[in-house]
């Protein structure tokens, strides 16, 4: 962004490329390819490739989130009944599961690849950095919510 501001008219956006990041090919493509079988059943394949020229490690993080909906700032018809929750469940051999429960949306499961330990954290919204301009007394910690990390992939 301060790159761009010092630019002129005359010379063009500074782009990824700019930077240099590609400039020894050491990176990853990650692709995300979804397919519906179902309003409610969706497969979501993630791909990494590495086209560096060593191995080299990737963590991906897939999330699995609600939108805070349930807060009493959030005006009463619209807001859930209760707050929604994500718990780990057993799984097949060689899976991982988190069951997503919402009192309008009902219960989904998510099933992941990989025997991993799923990642958890239950956070406020940060009302003063989302919402700069309004005036609501609600207690902030961080800009998350009730959010699910489903595995850590590893690439070579």
């Amino acid at each position: 962004m301060v790159t761009n501001r010092r630019r002129t008219r005359s010379e063009a956006e500074y782009e990824l490329l700019d930077t240099g990041v590609f400039d020894k090919d050491r990176y990853f493509d990650v692709f995300v390819e979804y397919a519906k079988a179902g309003p409610e059943d969706i497969l979501v394949r993630i791909t990494a490739i590495n086209r560096g020229p060593e191995t080299a490690e990737l963590h991906l993080l897939p999330t699995l989130w609600f939108r805070n909906d349930w807060a009493p700032w959030i005006s009463e018809s619209n807001r859930a009944a209760e707050k929604p929750s994500l718990r780990q469940v057993t799984a097949a051999a060689g899976r991982s599961a988190v069951v997503a429960r919402h009192s309008r949306l009902g219960e989904f499961t998510l099933v992941c690849e990989g025997d991993v330990p799923l990642l958890f954290t239950e956070n406020t919204t940060n009302t003063s950095v989302s919402f700069p301009t309004a005036r609501i007394p609600v207690p902030t910690l961080k800009t998350a919510s009730i959010t699910a990390w489903c595995t850590i992939i590893r690439v070579r």
